[in-house]
């Protein structure tokens, strides 16, 4: 089951890393090995186009966590308000969504 308004914010130009426990809906740990994970953040849900696009090496996955981290470059250019959508391809081959959020992008002053 998707999770939404998995909403957050930062600060444009900053490292960050975005930390997610996965699990099945009985809400016990879901074991990630094997599986490939893709993060994108896009001005609207409806755009075509990713303004970060994230996999590995830049997500990893360990037991049930995945780890996405941003290095000041991704965001340095962006502010406002962003849509973002997290993907996951099981061992399997099954494709689902885990989360789906706004993330708020506030120019640095410095």
């Amino acid at each position: 089951m998707t999770m939404t308004n998995q909403n957050f914010s930062m600060y444009a130009g900053d490292s960050k890393s975005i930390i997610i426990p996965v699990t099945k809906d009985d809400g016990s740990p879901l074991n990630l090995t094997g599986a490939a994970v893709k993060w994108g953040v896009r001005k609207r849900e409806s755009s075509t186009t990713n303004d970060i696009l994230k996999e590995s090496p830049a997500i990893t996955v360990s037991g049930s966590e995945i780890t996405i981290s941003l290095a000041p470059v991704d965001t340095e250019t962006l502010t406002g308000s962003y849509y973002h959508e997290c993907e996951l391809t099981d061992q399997q081959g099954n494709v689902s969504t885990l989360f789906v959020g706004l993330v708020t992008i506030t120019k640095s002053g410095v």
